[in-house]
């Protein structure tokens, strides 16, 4: 008889682990985007290069937001503190920036880095580089 009580008690002792265990925490059900660690303004210093010549340094403020039509893109507004927008491919904390054009016949194309709140970035077009870094707001 003891036998069987102690089985018994065994038994329901281990359903209910195995019943607890099987539950979702709700912190599985919580999607997050990798992106948002990166999204913010960064105040940013960007030195210009001209024909491999340093040209001229400012100082303003860059928009990172993510791309809602691709997990895998994020928008660069004011860029050379120009207002336009421009996009980037990749994940974590890198990602290229694909040839575009910027203004008339000039094309740029690149790469940018984040680390913590940090940003760097470099640019380059047909006879300029633009570097710059900065850091989150």
């Amino acid at each position: 008889m003891k036998t069987k009580l102690i089985f018994f008690l065994f038994s329901i002792t281990l359903a209910i682990v195995l019943i607890s265990s099987c539950n979702k925490d709700e912190a599985d059900d919580v999607v997050t985007d990798p992106r948002d660690e990166i999204t913010g303004n960064y105040q940013v210093t960007d030195s210009l290069f001209m024909f491999g010549s340093f040209d001229s340094i400012e100082t303003f403020v860059l928009l990172i937001s993510k791309d809602d039509s691709d997990k895998n893109k994020i928008n660069i507004i004011n860029l050379w503190n120009d207002g336009d927008s421009y996009y980037a491919v990749g994940s974590g904390n890198f990602y290229s920036i694909p040839s575009q054009n910027v203004s008339g016949p000039y094309w740029m194309s690149g790469s940018i880095s984040f680390d913590g709140n940090k940003i760097s970035y470099e640019t380059s077009g047909d006879v300029y580089i633009n570097k710059g870094n900065g850091i989150k707001q």
